[in-house]
């Protein structure tokens, strides 16, 4: 469980400090981000994971029902909404679920498939997004993977797509 208060003056995520934008100008609230699921590996090559996520913002401004519109796809000179990208709140979706197998054919072969974190090295590549209170940077992906020790992948190959929180 993770809680975090922000105090916002003069900015918030629709209006960068525009006074007619949507939102109040001078934002506090608290975010709440709780993840709770299990991690199973009966042994050094199986890790099974699940868990669910609940990321919510109370005292915020800028609740779901005001984000539809700031993400538009434009068909026929026509604006419509495409989905709701709101990086503090997300109810009740899955964190992650994978299953994971190493010593695959070759004890430096593994492969890694679901809904998973991906990055790399110091997570500048896909990086994991905590930041946000959603954590941005989900996949639901198969990778395979090469690597000559636990810390350092010689050769990934992933095959997968970006989760919309």
């Amino acid at each position: 469980m993770r809680e975090r208060v922000e105090l916002w003056n003069g900015m918030n995520a629709k209006n960068y400090g525009d006074p007619d934008g949507v939102g109040n100008l001078n934002d506090y609230f608290l975010l709440q981000r709780v993840i709770a699921g299990l991690t199973y590996s009966p042994n050094n090559k199986i890790t099974i994971s699940a868990h669910l996520q609940d990321s919510r913002a109370f005292g915020w401004s800028l609740r779901n029902v005001k984000y539809p519109d700031l993400f538009k796809i434009r068909e026929s000179n026509t604006e419509t909404p495409c989905y709701t990208r709101n990086p503090n709140e997300e109810f009740f979706e899955i964190h992650d679920l994978f299953f994971e197998f190493k010593g695959l054919l070759l004890d430096s072969l593994a492969i890694k498939a679901g809904r998973q974190k991906i990055s790399f090295g110091d997570k500048r590549i896909f990086g994991p997004g905590d930041w946000g209170n959603t954590g941005n940077w989900t996949w639901d992906a198969v990778k395979f993977s090469y690597s000559n020790n636990d810390n350092f992948r010689l050769i990934a190959i992933i095959y997968g797509s970006y989760m919309v929180n």
